[in-house]
């Protein structure tokens, strides 16, 4: 078996020849694949020390504005020249790590992580939805639990503790 067989299998969602479904593990390893070599393009060409990606999302840090602006541009060529891909215009965030940098759907400042409203929002829903798979008997206890685990794992990624405890004791009080 090829890789074309996931490449070519049509998405019912897509144009014919468009993509693979977000979130599928094969959307991860063809991400982190293809975007290799950016890796070693930013790591042993531009020398930026400080550098995260995760997929297609990245961050760059450096004391000086100068080195991330150049960075950005080399960036941009090498990902169009290389790679036949684009930067999306309102994507490119240059700012100072002390107004938080969103990432993941959470805001990053030195020394603590928050999560961003919008990841709060994404979690809410996704806890709803659980919840509604498993008392109309599409997922049992146990995928329920590990589904959870998952949700509340990822959340602990940042400071939400109390966040969370609010959220699922005022859920306990609701429900009785």
């Amino acid at each position: 078996m090829t890789l074309d067989v996931f490449i070519e299998h049509p998405v019912p969602w897509t144009e014919d020849g468009r993509g693979l479904p977000i979130g599928n593990l094969t959307s991860q390893h063809f991400a982190n694949f293809y975007l290799s070599g950016l890796d070693h393009f930013i790591k042993e060409c531009l020398k930026i020390g400080g550098y995260l990606r995760y997929m297609d999302d990245l961050i760059l840090f450096s004391n000086e504005k100068k080195i991330l602006w150049d960075a950005a541009i080399r960036i941009e060529a090498y990902l169009r020249d290389n790679l036949n891909l684009d930067i999306k215009k309102d994507a490119l965030l240059l700012a100072p790590v002390f107004q938080g940098m969103p990432f993941l759907g959470f805001r990053i400042f030195p020394g603590v992580i928050r999560v961003s409203r919008q990841g709060w929002r994404r979690f809410r829903r996704k806890v709803q939805h659980r919840e509604d798979s498993i008392l109309c008997g599409d997922m049992d206890e146990d995928q329920w639990s590990r589904s959870m685990a998952s949700l509340v794992g990822h959340m602990k990624h940042a400071h939400t503790r109390n966040l969370r405890a609010a959220f699922f004791i005022g859920k306990g009080q609701k429900g009785g």
